[in-house]
């Protein structure tokens, strides 16, 4: 796509590792450790009971000699992926008291690439995106896809989710979700060893309610959902600042081919080309 949204706000610091830390009046105590805790296990466990009853049926057909072994396997990849990360949720969160959960000292220890985490957090909603009739797509660049992803995917798995009920919102079970990623060098970083990581979920589903401050959506508790607490995009917003980052919710100012507003949530964080030669492990 061809879209010229509003880039990113300037990084305010590229954050380096241990010392870095956001403002106090915007840090990790802002978010109710407990509240944040039991959104993200929901968004895994709702996810991997999905792909669970997918391979159950799957291989139900087995039997008949109907089923997809590639697909089961991915089916139950994606749940035993979804499992590691609420262990480490769980055990991280017993650890320390001091930071958000989802913040980068709550990530595996070995890093894990963009694209692994990107695609695993797709096949976690996929069922729910197909029973909705929506389709997810993915393009990364190659440096964005091998970048590491820290704490991110949580971010991702939020986004994505909203992405998919802003279009089941419509009524219509129809729609298409996309997530583009970019790596470009940050012109203002104090050396050249810096890049930005830029992550888009493009949906084209109802779009930015009318009169709203996008900026009202990340704070904590303020939802359009009747049954939504508020805490995915908050949590989200001190993942990325924790990071050194940015995130922006925006409308689509060329619209979409649903003929619907559609809106693009803009994940822009600061990466050390040092942490892009670490090891990784898969998701």
């Amino acid at each position: 796509m061809a879209e010229q949204e509003r880039g990113p706000r300037a990084i305010r610091h590229v954050s380096t590792g241990a010392g870095d830390a956001p403002d106090a009046a915007d840090g990790p105590f802002a978010i109710e450790r407990m509240a944040a805790l039991g959104h993200e296990l929901n968004n895994l466990l709702d996810g991997s009971m999905r792909c669970l009853g997918l391979a159950r049926r799957s291989l139900s057909a087995a039997a008949a000699g109907q089923a997809d072994v590639e697909q089961v396997r991915r089916q139950v990849e994606a749940v035993y992926g979804a499992l590691e990360r609420m262990a480490d949720l769980v055990n991280a969160a017993m650890r320390s008291s001091a930071s958000v959960v989802g913040s980068p000292t709550l990530a595996p220890k070995n890093m894990i690439r963009v694209r692994d985490a990107v695609q695993h957090a797709v096949d976690v909603l996929t069922p729910e995106a197909q029973e909705r009739g929506i389709v997810l797509r993915l393009d990364l660049s190659s440096e964005a896809g091998e970048a590491p992803v820290g704490p991110l995917y949580s971010v991702v798995l939020n986004g994505l989710r909203n992405a998919i009920e802003a279009i089941a919102a419509t009524g219509v079970r129809a729609g298409q979700v996309e997530v583009t990623g970019s790596m470009r060098p940050i012109e203002d970083a104090p050396d050249d060893a810096i890049d930005l990581l830029t992550i888009d979920i493009r949906d084209d589903g109802r779009g930015l309610p009318k009169g709203l401050d996008p900026s009202r959506a990340f704070d904590l508790g303020y939802s359009t959902k009747p049954t939504s607490m508020g805490i995915g995009l908050a949590l989200a917003r001190e993942v990325v600042r924790d990071m050194g980052g940015t995130i922006d919710l925006l409308p689509r100012v060329s619209g979409t081919d649903a003929g619907r507003p559609g809106a693009i949530l803009r994940i822009s964080v600061p990466v050390a080309r040092q942490d892009r030669r670490q090891p990784w492990r898969g998701c």
